[in-house]
């Protein structure tokens, strides 16, 4: 198999297929960073977002079965 081989779609076996296990420290850097003002208004609408929504189902199944009669 040379590169022609490879070239045409011909399929090409790996020499290691054993799994590798990769370490990182980017949960480690992530706990580091800060908590900034961004994420308190995301959170924050996030919040309000969850809440309007809640409503908005209520008031819908109350509408729906004044609106079945």
């Amino acid at each position: 198999m040379g590169q022609d081989d490879e070239a045409k779609g011909a399929p090409v076996e790996a020499s290691d297929t054993s799994p590798r296990e990769f370490s990182t420290d980017i949960p480690a850097r992530l706990e580091r960073l800060p908590w900034g003002r961004f994420h308190t208004l995301v959170v924050v609408a996030l919040g309000i977002t969850w809440i309007l929504d809640g409503l908005e189902v209520t008031l819908a199944g109350s509408v729906a079965g004044a609106l079945k009669e």
